[in-house]
């Protein structure tokens, strides 16, 4: 993030408006789409975004029949995507009277970003922001109609339009094509067509079941009710997220064991090894790679790098197995320390506020922990 962005990501961090405040987290890059909800979802403080309804709902609205895969995922979580999605009230709650003290930071964010395009989502956004007139002329003017489905607003001098929709499974179906059409040249593989698909038919609950069915051989459940778009989602992205977790606490569990048994092999009784052994492992490498030449140097540096990957490693699986995938801290700090410390794990990312989604590229840089791992601890350690 550049040096605006960044501040403006610490202002809504460290919020104090709200008594319980535990603000949506974003990265703010070049995106051009702004999509605006009025608040974060609430159930997905518990549960990773990709299996809320409402996301689902969302990028079948925006995107269309499409297959679902990771790039759908990758325009909301990577800031180098093209669709910056944030919140007119910032934290989750529903107290919707305080809302408006969100809106100095929601018009810090249109301003900083100047996106080319804004889809508003929701008739509370609707009602709290139609005739509002922010920083640049973002947002004023009258409420879209069927005739026109969106409105023209300036940025910076040039034209920008400005959607309007009540739910993602809005009846007008004209407004869907109309916002998928400007979103193709900045999406190219968006389908713009609305025919075949019927928002009435999913039925979401199921999803929850067959996903268990999937995962469980032996559970005699019934998919037959299942959209072929859900039935997609599951295999495209919650099946492989789900086995990228599995993978990610098996490496764990593999190089804890291996250090553990190291450390047991070499501690003095009055040592725990079950408090410490990140601290412990990183003496014993170093003192194998005693030495000032630049080899030596190259290894402790190649070690350190390890080291870091290694708790990064923990704190995602942590977040796995106490947290289901998603950070619900409420401990600001504590929250930021993890991000920072996700981000060092390339391919992990973080997306909807709180929400940890592996991709390809983070599979395989898990796997090149491991492989790292196996190779350090086999060249010093191995008998």
């Amino acid at each position: 993030m550049g040096i605006a962005n960044d501040d403006i990501f610490n202002d809504i961090e460290h919020c104090g408006v709200c008594a319980d405040h535990k603000p949506f987290h974003f990265e703010m890059g070049t995106q051009r789409v702004m999509l605006i909800s009025f608040a974060p979802i609430y159930s997905s403080q518990h549960r990773p975004l990709y299996f809320i309804q409402l996301f689902r709902e969302i990028c079948l609205a925006l995107f269309g029949n499409v297959a679902p895969s990771e790039k759908f995922i990758k325009e909301f979580y990577d800031p180098t995507g093209n669709i910056y999605w944030t919140h007119y009230q910032k934290c989750f709650k529903r107290d919707i009277a305080s809302a408006p003290k969100c809106e100095p930071l929601l018009e810090k964010e249109i301003v900083a970003l100047d996106p080319e395009v804004i889809i508003m989502l929701g008739n509370n956004i609707t009602k709290h922001l139609y005739n509002r007139s922010f920083e640049n002329g973002s947002i004023q003017h009258q409420l879209p109609t069927d005739k026109h489905p969106y409105i023209k607003t300036k940025r910076n001098g040039a034209t920008r339009k400005v959607f309007f929709i009540d739910s993602p499974i809005s009846e007008n179906t004209r407004h869907l094509e109309e916002i998928r059409k400007t979103l193709k040249p900045y999406i190219s593989w968006v389908k713009t067509d609305c025919e075949n698909i019927d928002f009435s038919s999913m039925s979401f609950i199921d999803l929850e079941y067959a996903s268990i069915g999937f995962m469980n051989e032996h559970e005699n459940v019934s998919v037959s009710r299942i959209s072929s778009y859900e039935r997609d989602w599951i295999d495209k992205i919650i099946l492989p997220n789900i086995r990228a977790y599995n993978l990610i606490l098996q490496t764990f569990i593999f190089i804890e064991s291996n250090i553990k048994n190291l450390l047991e092999s070499n501690r003095s009784p009055q040592e725990n090894i079950d408090k410490v052994w990140f601290s412990p492992f990183r003496e014993l490498i170093y003192h194998r790679l005693s030495g000032n030449s630049a080899k030596s140097r190259e290894q402790k540096q190649a070690a350190k790098n390890l080291i870091d990957d290694m708790y990064s490693l923990q704190v995602l699986r942590n977040i796995i197995v106490h947290k289901n995938g998603v950070i619900d801290e409420r401990d600001e700090g504590l929250n930021l320390k993890h991000i920072a410390e996700l981000r060092r794990l390339k391919g992990v990312y973080i997306y909807g506020g709180n929400s940890v989604f592996i991709s390809d590229e983070g599979v395989g840089n898990i796997l090149n922990i491991c492989d790292r791992f196996r190779k350090i601890y086999k060249e010093h350690f191995a008998h």
